[in-house]
């Protein structure tokens, strides 16, 4: 009898503590309407991070929980979903043909275990009282919490295992019905419900991934067991749950035919196994129209032996120089070493190619490019012999130029740096200074200008200039701007006007460019400082200044609206490693290494 009496207390309580379950509805009024055949739908995998927030715990104390604990209810929800034969999700429901995986890729291509730990001991909120769902909680922000851990939300299904929610007054998980496009997205439970034991199977967290992909509770709206008098509109706005206000416990429901079997309802996990076909139809449709990128993200894939990635491009746009510096950011994302690799930049049907070497596991090295003309489409690639996932290999950037000049200045504090700033103003133009730190530190800047004047105003509330280390170098096309910042001063004023060149191509003022253009240019070949026809703004007149001409010759006036148009090639060409063009069939060509150029990107061939 005493064992029986124990039995419904811990029903009881576990009842009472899954009705705490909510939503949250920042969009729910614009939920998409849903018209899918569940047996048309083919099966769907959403990739899922678990983020543990503990407050300093070991492994295995608190709500720091073992990995083991993370997955096991992992699996149980995918039995839940699936709808797996002699699972706790066997019950009177459909399969729903979603199901989960936990990551195999971080955000950046990194492998990953798919489990995040992180220690919040140093918000005393949190300490105190966990999570908190509103601000009129306890407990630390809900915002602030999820975005120490945050994942991508369009890649990831964002899980956030929490010790306390509210300071903890019953609720055991949250979530919010549909897409937020925020760090918000995801699901919050707490870590005492992710385990599985007899009374505990995983449950809730299955409720709060319904919600996650749009579902409602089947007692939405419903106060009455009346039927509804539009099924789609009215209660969980699904036609196959019935009419129930909530339920809170397996053998007593509130209504008759309520369907107490539902996840979506607040009946405890031993009577809980089933969604409806309807329930099932919803969540496709909102994973088509809301969550579509959860299926094309690459976060399950499992990481490969050798897979070398582009991470990131570092370019200017708009910009106002024809050419300019550009960097590659390459990781290894594989498990071995990789010996040696290319980088390669094609712009305007020209490639330019750098070799990395020796790039361990992990690590991620930086791949500079030199005054590479770009004005408009370009590509860039890391190619690597035996890459065994490329589709993160290949990055396509658009520089859009416009005509002006490129002001550049390096700034050195003197040893009193806290006490100076500077602010440069004019022409839509407004830069200022940050706080700078203590001690002689030299700090670069540049922006484009174009036609106009310009004031660089310099500030010192010390009162008395820049002693101690202070210099100011300022130029603008490489041309010096003189800056005296000499004696004692608090607000030093320095001014200066440009004539930005609106045919920029046409030196001798013709209206064309031609052989005045060239013989003009000829006389400037070879300046390598302050140099009068350096037309790519490199510094320098040199062949590339060249190039430039004659891409543009026999135009009337060439400016940035009248330049030829810049694009990959319409036919495929081959190139060697110097970044010449090779006319030979490749059957013809001899051992070596090649790029082939084509419009759908460059690679990198091999030719034994």
């Amino acid at each position: 009898m005493r064992n029986a009496l124990l039995l419904t207390l811990s029903l009881l309580w576990l009842n009472l503590q899954a009705q705490e379950c909510v939503s949250l509805e920042p969009k729910a009024m614009g939920l998409p309407a849903f018209k899918v055949d569940l047996s048309t739908q083919t099966e769907k995998t959403l990739p899922i991070v678990f983020h543990v927030m503990h407050t300093g715990e070991d492994v295995g104390v608190g709500a720091n929980i073992t990995d083991e604990r993370i997955l096991a209810t992992l699996d149980a929800v995918n039995d839940h979903f699936r709808k797996v034969p002699g699972s706790t999700g066997d019950g009177i429901g459909v399969d729903t043909k979603i199901d989960f995986c936990l990551a195999r890729r971080a955000p950046d291509g990194s492998p990953t275990s798919g489990i995040t730990r992180h220690d919040l001991s140093d918000i005393p909120a949190f300490v105190a009282d966990g999570i908190a769902v509103s601000s009129v909680s306890d407990g630390a922000s809900d915002l602030q919490v999820k975005s120490i851990a945050c994942w991508d939300v369009d890649e990831y299904v964002n899980v956030y295992v929490v010790p306390q929610i509210n300071g903890g007054t019953g609720t055991t998980g949250y979530a919010y019905t549909g897409a937020t496009g925020n760090c918000l997205d995801g699901v919050v439970v707490l870590a005492s419900r992710v385990q599985i034991t007899d009374f505990i199977q995983g449950k809730t967290l299955t409720h709060e991934l319904g919600h996650y992909l749009s579902l409602q509770h089947t007692f939405l709206n419903t106060t009455s067991c009346i039927p509804e008098s539009n099924c789609q509109t009215q209660g969980d706005g699904v036609c196959d749950t019935p009419v129930t206000t909530t339920n809170y416990f397996c053998n007593s429901p509130a209504c008759v035919g309520a369907m107490v079997e539902n996840y979506m309802d607040y009946s405890g996990d031993l009577c809980r196994d089933s969604y409806t076909d309807g329930q099932a139809e919803k969540m496709h449709a909102y994973i088509a129209s809301s969550r579509a990128q959860l299926l094309t993200a690459p976060s399950c894939l499992i990481p490969v032996d050798t897979d070398l990635a582009l991470v990131d491009v570092d370019y200017r746009s708009p910009f106002c120089q024809q050419t300019q510096n550009i960097e590659a950011s390459v990781s290894n994302l594989g498990n071995l070493p990789v010996g040696s690799a290319s980088v390669v930049v094609g712009s305007d049907g020209i490639y330019y190619t750098e070799d990395v070497y020796d790039i361990e596991p992990g690590e991620t090295v930086q791949v500079p490019f030199e005054n590479i003309p770009l004005d408009g489409v370009f590509w860039v690639s890391v190619i690597t012999e035996g890459d065994e996932y490329e589709d993160n290999n290949q990055y396509l950037g658009f520089v859009d130029y416009e005509a002006g000049s490129l002001w550049a200045m390096d700034f050195t504090t003197g040893f009193f740096a806290s006490e100076v700033s500077w602010v440069l103003e004019g022409e839509g133009v407004y830069l200022e200074s940050p706080n700078y730190p203590a001690g002689i530190n030299t700090y670069s800047y540049d922006a484009c200008l174009f036609s106009g004047c310009y004031t660089l105003t310099l500030y010192d509330a010390g009162g008395d200039g820049m002693p101690y280390g202070g210099d100011v170098v300022m130029t603008v096309d490489g041309v010096d701007v003189p800056v005296d910042i000499a004696g004692d001063w608090s607000e030093l004023t320095i001014e200066f006007c440009l004539e930005t060149n609106d045919c920029p191509f046409d030196l001798d003022g013709n209206g064309n460019v031609g052989n005045g253009d060239l013989l003009l240019f000829l006389t400037d070949y070879g300046c390598t400082a302050s140099c009068q026809y350096d037309l790519n703004g490199d510094g320098a007149t040199d062949v590339n200044d060249l190039l430039t001409l004659l891409n543009v010759w026999g135009l009337p006036c060439p400016s940035l609206d009248n330049l030829p148009p810049r694009s990959l090639p319409v036919e495929e060409q081959i190139f060697d490693l110097s970044g010449r063009r090779v006319y030979r069939p490749l059957d013809n060509l001899p051992a070596g290494i090649y790029i082939v150029a084509s419009p759908e990107g460059v690679t990198k061939l091999y030719k034994q």
